[in-house]
Order: C-alpha cells, then structure tokens, then sequence
C-alpha cells in the first residue's frame, strides 16, 4: 500500500478511536429508538431518484464524447460506481470503477471516459458551492458564529471563482502546449452548448436539492426543528469535510462534522451523532443496491456471439 492510503487508515483510526472514546452511544442509541424510523422509507426512495438525475446527466455529458449507450447502462454502471466506493478507499475508487466499466461497455479509452466524469464533478461541485453559500447567507449571525459564516462564504466564492474561470481557459492552447492535459479538449464542447450546460446544471441542483430533502426527513424522524437554510448549509460543509483525503471514505470526518456543525444549533451530540447514523444507513444502502449488476454478473456487456458462416 502507498503511504497516502496508510496515512488514511491512521487518520480514520485516530478520528474513530477519538468519537468512540468522548461519546456516550448508549444515549444515542436511545435517541434512535425514540425517532420515527418508517421515514427512513421515503429517505433511501428520495436517495434513488436522486442517482436517477445523477446517471442521467452522466449521460448527457457523455454522449457529446460518442458514449452513445442506453440510459440503463449509465444508470447500472452509476450504481456500480457508488457499491465501489463503498469498499475502495476514497471517493476515487468508485469513479475508477466507473471509468472502467464505461469504457468496456462503449469500447472508449478511459482516458476518454475520465473526461466524461470531470466535468460532471465540477458541475456537481459548482451546484454545491452555490447552495452552500446561499444558505449562509440565509443564517442569521445570532445563529452561528460570524467568523463561520464569514469563512465558508470566502471559501466558496473564490472556489466558484476558481470554477467559473475554466470557461476563459483557451483549453485548445493550452493542449497544445501541454500535451499530457489532452483529456481538457473534450471539455469545450459543453462551452460551446449553453443548454447542455444548463441542462447539467439544473441536474446537478436538482440531486443536491433532493439530498437536502432527505436531511429535512432525518431531522424530522429524529424530532429537531432545523430549518431548511441550516440543513443546506451544513449539508454543505459536511460534503466538502468528506472528500478530504484525511480518512477512509470520510469515517469519522462526517460524523465529527454533523456533531460540531448541528450542535451550533442547540443539537445535542447524541442526536447529531444519531443524525450522522442515519445519513452514513441512506448511504450505506443506496451502495449496496449498485453491487446488483455484480452479483447477477451484468457488470460488463455480455460478449456478441461470432456471425457464422
């Protein structure tokens, strides 16, 4: 194993060993009995819809790239991607899973398929940022801290800045110069399709918008009066917190961050550690749904059967 993946395990080790050693899971634990559990139902519901929208602007971002392949291929192999990285360390391995299998399956390079993947995370990455800074704008100060509403605001605004300026990068130029940064030339072909991008944008708000949802239902089930700014807001943070390379997977990153950030709401740590439980089972059962095409062995297309003579 490299050192980065080692350090990982220590950090998720060190966050574990830290949440396990400070909290009491016994009154969490009667926190979760006392919630209304049926409303997990319309949680893992809302999260499916929510990997329909994603597949589906996969898809539309793919076939401009000649990834022309049905709906239910992007939907299987998205799916695929979101089982894998449930067991691969970090967000990546579920996008290499889905690189691989995506190439198989139209006979591209993956190189060409990795081009289909970045623009859809900075769309998503796009779509987050702005809800993020949207919704702290929407807290008052008397809710949180000023110097939080004031670093999460700059940290979003100069990231969508940074985002936002790729669309001045003479990207042909810039290949041209540094050939390594080929995959960058699939990307002017959305530049140039102002509905394609729009289209993409509105998907990737409407996803997000649906895992905030699934955030208010949880508050709901759990009985804390959190309004739909503060939910967002931390939904947010708590997404951006996860993809440090610091952790397995973010374990111990996402829980330690829905305890700090719902407990600058009057949220007890046992109900934000309940609260983090039952995001990580919505998770954890939306990947587990995408091994399907694994165990039923239609991961990759079945080979064509040889004309004969």
């Amino acid at each position: 194993m490299n050192r980065s993946l080692w350090l990982k395990i220590g950090g998720t080790a060190i966050l574990l060993f830290y949440l396990f050693s400070t909290h009491d899971f016994s009154r969490t634990y009667v926190v979760l009995k006392e919630s209304t559990t049926w409303l997990l139902l319309p949680c893992l519901v809302v999260s499916l819809f929510s990997q329909v929208l994603g597949a589906y602007r996969w898809q539309i971002l793919s076939t401009p790239q000649g990834f022309d392949l049905p709906f239910r291929e992007f939907f299987k192999t998205f799916m695929l991607g979101n089982f894998l990285s449930l067991f691969l360390p970090g967000t990546a391995g579920g996008d290499i899973g889905r690189i691989f299998y995506i190439a198989k399956k139209s006979g591209q390079s993956s190189l060409k398929a990795l081009g289909t993947l970045i623009p859809e995370r900075i769309f998503g990455l796009l779509t987050l940022l702005l809800l993020t800074a949207i919704a702290g704008l929407l807290l008052p100060t008397q809710q949180i801290a000023a110097y939080w509403q004031t670093s999460v605001l700059s940290f979003c605004g100069f990231t969508l800045l940074g985002c936002l300026s790729l669309y001045l990068i003479p990207i042909q130029k810039l290949v041209e110069k540094f050939p390594h940064l080929t995959v960058l030339s699939h990307f002017s072909v959305y530049w140039r399709n102002l509905p394609l991008l729009s289209l993409s944008l509105l998907l990737s708000l409407l996803a997000h918008l649906l895992m905030i949802l699934i955030h208010l239902l949880i508050a709901q089930s759990l009985g804390l009066n959190l309004s739909f700014a503060c939910l967002t807001w931390i939904y947010g943070l708590v997404s951006l917190a996860a993809v440090l390379p610091i952790s397995l997977n973010g374990m111990g990153v996402r829980e330690g961050a829905y305890i700090a950030l719902l407990g600058l709401f009057g949220v007890s740590s046992h109900q934000g550690m309940a609260f983090a439980l039952y995001w990580f089972f919505i998770l954890l059962m939306t990947g587990l749904l995408g091994g399907w095409p694994l165990l039923t062995g239609n991961a990759l297309p079945r080979p064509q059967p040889k004309n004969t003579p």
